[in-house]
């Protein structure tokens, strides 16, 4: 009796017999694998294609300028964890203020003359890669959105404090 009833089953599915059910299993089968083939490649071509946007995307956060870094390098480097830029700039303003007490005006200006370019050289540096420098310390702790609106704060402030010098240079001189 249960013969019959797993008969009329398959015979109420349209299969003619066993063998036509099998090689149409099989063949939904291998359309079920085809299918989530191309599912797993449409996933991996969705990652590939969020890595290549977020990829873009912290290029063009570290390819900007940093002008928190180059107006305020001590105190960039410090909120940067960046210790070698706030300790060179120290020591630069710490010779210049040592070439007051210098007696021969020649080395003075030398010295002052030198440690200035350097420091400028040094200030166009972490213009250029201030943000790069600041992301391989910050990338494990942040984001890059959260990172992108850190530095933006540090460009305005830099460019205050630019501003605000060339304001006073320019009052002083036509007042």
């Amino acid at each position: 009796m249960e013969l019959d009833n797993e008969k009329k089953s398959v015979d109420d599915l349209g299969f003619a017999n066993s063998s036509e059910m099998t090689s149409k299993n099989s063949a939904f089968g291998r359309e079920l694998v085809k299918l989530e083939q191309t599912n797993n490649i449409s996933e991996d071509l969705q990652e590939t294609i969020v890595e290549k946007e977020s990829e873009e995307e912290i290029n063009a956060v570290l390819n900007d300028w940093n002008w928190g870094a180059f107006s305020m390098p001590i105190f960039w480097g410090v909120n940067n964890n960046l210790p070698w830029i706030t300790y060179v700039n120290a020591a630069l303003y710490l010779v210049i203020f040592i070439c007051i007490f210098i007696a021969d005006d020649t080395l003075r200006l030398l010295i002052v003359f030198f440690s200035t370019l350097f420091g400028i050289l040094i200030r166009l540096y972490i213009l250029c890669e201030g943000n790069r420098l600041s992301w391989n310390k910050r990338s494990e702790d942040m984001d890059i959105k959260t990172f992108a609106n850190y530095q933006k704060y540090w460009n305005l402030r830099g460019s205050i404090f630019i501003f605000s010098i060339i304001f006073y240079f320019l009052f002083d001189l036509f007042a």
